[in-house]
């Protein structure tokens, strides 16, 4: 009778070292994904460990690093995106920063072909949109910049965030 145990007993350990040789060859396989750039690829694996082993403190702090990656991948493409796209012609006079923004948004939507939509998150007094009147004359210009000369204008600041571009008084 104690045979049959031993041989069980004998055969879940075997399964356990496999299973250990397995998730370390994931482990190894989602570095090198990391180490070359695929995120994506580095993302599945690691969290392909995470699900055999949760403890697993590595793979927990690579998958906060991708995180953090992605996170900034975000970000900079809205930047990248804005920066990419050149305003040809821009005429202001004494027009309000309220309608400016509009007109910026609709120039960025129509410029990208409807891919992008920015939304401008005010962060300045209720009445400074009223009460600032706008003049600029630009040609050819990226959009990033017309946000730069806007700001220098108008004493505010413009960051562009994940998913909105913020709009702050100096």
């Amino acid at each position: 009778m104690k045979l049959p145990c031993v041989i069980l007993l004998g055969s879940a350990l075997t399964l356990g070292v496999v299973h250990a040789q397995t998730t370390a060859a994931i482990y190894s396989e989602a570095q090198r994904a990391w180490l070359a750039g695929d995120i994506a690829v580095a993302k599945e694996k690691f969290l392909a460990v995470l699900s055999a082993d949760p403890s697993n403190a590595g793979a927990k702090n690579y998958l906060r690093s991708i995180a953090v990656a992605e996170t900034k991948n975000r970000k900079s493409s809205l930047s990248s995106q804005l920066q990419g796209l050149i305003v040809p012609k821009l005429s202001f006079k004494d027009a309000s920063f309220d309608s400016v923004l509009e007109l910026l948004k609709a120039k960025a939507t129509e410029l990208s072909d409807n891919k992008i939509n920015p939304s401008f998150v005010l962060q300045v007094p209720p009445d400074f949109s009223r009460q600032t009147p706008v003049t600029l004359e630009l040609s050819n210009v990226p959009f990033t910049e017309v946000l730069r000369y806007l700001g220098e204008l108008t004493a505010t600041k413009f960051e562009i965030q994940e998913f909105a571009i913020v709009v702050k008084k100096i």
